[in-house]
């Protein structure tokens, strides 16, 4: 591909996606933007003439592109779009998908587990896997697909029936996360009379509102060609382990049918989800800079350029758990920061880009408000102009500063998604 059949694919993209938009705008728009991404990167990977180009494709693209009218690819939104292709790679599945999507079972079944799997990736567990395919296992149920046509029909327990199987499977903690994912993980004593109930063919119309068993869904499941991955081990006797192992189950497989039913019906949102990247090296080199050209003189600042030679040592070691005790004035704000940017260079520097293994983001956690904005203004002054807002954004969970920020940047903190995070702890 040389750089004449990149603007030709992108306007035959957008040719494309407006013909085929009727009753599907919002839909073929992401499609659209995700194709453009793809082309973009294309041609940045394998282009003929890509050379020539250098920092200034975006921005030529733009202008070429605007000639040909086509809308809605400014320089920065062509940017977004490479983040699209890069970071949805799963919607080349539906590229040559029908224009109009029927929400049935299967749909959020897939999707759930798909989007479920790579936050707990790194522990190489089927766990999300599974719970996000059984998760809506009940909406197999005719009354339930009744419902999706018929708002008149309510009552309907659509989770139980998963959390059941998931519970005959021996597949630990998951029958938890999933009986709980719309109403809170349930008490042991409650969880077990539910799991009953559906397993007593008495019982199971009044606790679901559906007449059909686990074995009737089941049969329905594998008609749709869905196989469930192997059931994981049971995990060992470590009742603390095993409690935070199933919230973070549980987080994910709410977190994954949320975002799910928000493509559904909100794609205009979800198409804002885009994750940018944390470009550590570069701002670790900013970082240094800063601390670089801070006054070495008087009896304080000899001390805290040795915390940050001491902080900049540690970044080799292996990932693990570090400690660092500082009185205040110590610089330790900035100090852990390069700490953390150099510790993320260094770890990443052997594995591919696409690898899960990868530390993709730095989360700060502080106890009180006041230090937090604090905090979040000395990281905004220092990394903003060159990285722009989204390299940095705030979560500050009983503050203002979550409020007061753009949807995109609210829809990056609900899934701790932005490449830097500060946030509250909160306590009970």
């Amino acid at each position: 591909m040389n750089y004449s059949a990149l603007i030709t694919a992108i306007a035959a993209a957008h040719q494309q996606a407006q013909a085929g938009a009727a009753g599907a705008v919002n839909r073929h728009l992401i499609l659209r933007n995700w194709l453009i991404g793809a082309h973009l990167v294309e041609f940045e990977q394998h282009g003929e003439d890509r050379a020539q180009y250098g920092t200034r494709l975006l921005q030529r693209v733009s202008t070429d592109l605007r000639e040909r009218n086509v809308p809605g690819t400014s320089a920065d939104m062509l940017e977004r779009m490479r983040l699209l292709y890069l970071y949805y790679p799963q919607l080349a599945d539906r590229i040559s998908a029908p224009p109009v999507r029927k929400l049935a079972a299967a749909e959020p079944t897939k999707s759930g587990s798909e989007i479920s799997a790579p936050p707990v990736r790194k522990s190489g567990s089927d766990e999300a896997r599974l719970a996000g395919l059984l998760h809506d296992f009940g909406k197999y149920a005719p009354r339930f697909q009744d419902r999706l046509h018929d708002n008149t029909i309510h009552g309907i327990n659509h989770w139980v029936a998963g959390a059941r199987k998931a519970a005959e499977s021996k597949a630990p903690l998951l029958d938890y996360a999933i009986d709980g994912h719309h109403t809170g993980i349930p008490p042991f004593g409650e969880l077990q009379q539910s799991l009953q109930k559906m397993g007593n063919a008495a019982w199971i119309r009044e606790l679901t509102g559906c007449a059909e068993s686990v074995t009737d869904l089941m049969r329905r499941f594998s008609d749709d060609g869905l196989v469930l991955p192997p059931v994981p081990p049971a995990p060992a006797r470590d009742h603390f382990a095993n409690a935070f192992r199933a919230r973070f189950l549980f987080s994910c497989l709410v977190d994954a049918d949320f975002i799910d039913t928000e493509e559904h019906f909100d794609p205009a949102a979800a198409a804002q989800r885009v994750v940018p990247l944390l470009q550590s090296e570069q701002a670790f080199n900013r970082l240094f800079a800063f601390l670089s050209a801070k006054p070495a003189d008087g009896p304080v600042n000899p001390l805290r350029r040795q915390l940050l030679a001491d902080c900049l040592a540690a970044a080799g070691k292996p990932p693990g758990l570090f400690t660092l005790t500082a009185p205040t004035g110590s610089g330790k704000t900035l100090a852990s920061l390069a700490f953390a940017l150099k510790h993320i260079t260094t770890y990443n520097t052997a594995l591919p880009h696409d690898d899960p293994r990868r530390q993709r983001r730095i989360i700060v956690v502080i106890p009180y408000t006041s230090i937090i904005e604090q905090t979040a203004r000395v990281y905004r002054e220092l990394f903003e102009p060159a990285f722009g807002p989204t390299l940095r954004l705030t979560n500050c969970l009983s503050g203002s500063s979550f409020r007061r920020l753009e949807s995109p940047g609210r829809l990056m903190i609900i899934r701790a998604r932005s490449p830097s995070i500060a946030q509250t702890c909160r306590t009970k």
